[in-house]
């Protein structure tokens, strides 16, 4: 997986553009998936937030959907700051 594609707080990006088109989006959720699997299990649901963007809904929606199809736990954390994500997410363990 290209590692420049991340920042530091997740995959950065304007939507409709590059990465951010579904039918990409879509393979990228199933490449995180795949690597979930094979380095993690599924023992612990994957944790996803977004920011206040109009189509932020629409791209949790289609990560999720992937995500569960792979048979992953999804859980929308809503809208909330990175900072916050990673102690939420710590407190799922």
């Amino acid at each position: 997986m290209n590692t420049e594609l991340f920042g530091t707080d997740g995959v950065r990006g304007a939507y409709g553009a590059g990465l951010f088109v579904p039918e990409k989006l879509t393979r990228l959720a199933q490449a995180i998936g795949s690597w979930i699997l094979d380095t993690q299990g599924t023992h612990r649901p994957i944790f996803i937030i977004r920011d206040t963007r109009c189509s932020s809904p629409a791209i949790v929606d289609l990560v999720a959907r992937e995500l569960c199809a792979l048979g992953l736990s999804v859980i929308d954390g809503g809208i909330l700051p990175s900072g916050a994500a990673w102690h939420v997410g710590r407190s799922l363990d």
